[in-house]
């Protein structure tokens, strides 16, 4: 039940802070505390990723609002990587502001971005990943998840610059 106060599956999440309920009994804006989950693809590295940018090499993460208001990311963190020896970039903070070919490989790992404090996600905004740099576009795939639980809402993958939409019901299976 999304509207009875109560932490219904012990995930430490009451009502609309919970994924679960999202698009379920009026819960349709996510909270501040959501964010971005980009996975790499890349699952071993071969010797044309070490030659290269190894795994997807991602340059701007962007939020488009249903009221057309644009947001770029301005929080990351990496999780795990370190697949190939060679790592182009070193700094997540490539991934901030507009597309400018200056881009984080994942090279195996994930990469969690923010938009802010302030902003929150709702149905029907668009999650832009620019996805590129000097060779062929590469795959990801993109959740939402919450700052320190492990509940996810998955909403596809990608190869290159995507889109995906944040959607009006609750977690996908």
């Amino acid at each position: 039940d999304c509207n009875d106060g109560k932490d219904n599956d012990a995930d430490g999440k009451i009502d609309c802070e919970d994924l679960d309920c999202y698009g379920d009994g009026g819960c349709t804006n996510l909270s501040d505390s959501t964010f971005i989950w980009i996975q790499d693809a890349l699952m071993a590295c071969t010797s044309e990723a070490d030659n290269s940018s190894p795994g997807a090499e991602i340059d701007a993460v962007v939020l488009i609002k249903v009221n057309g208001s644009t947001f770029y990311a301005q929080n990351s963190l990496v999780y795990g990587g370190g697949l190939c020896m060679n790592n182009a970039s070193a700094s997540t903070s490539a991934v901030y502001g507009p597309a400018d070919f200056n881009s984080f490989a994942l090279n195996g790992g994930a990469l969690s971005v923010s938009f802010g404090a302030s902003v929150q996600l709702s149905a029907g905004d668009i999650i832009k990943v620019v996805e590129g740099g000097l060779d062929l576009p590469e795959a990801y795939s993109v959740s939402l998840g919450y700052n320190d639980t492990d509940d996810t809402l998955y909403l596809g993958s990608g190869t290159g610059t995507a889109d995906f939409v944040v959607p009006a019901g609750g977690l996908a299976p």
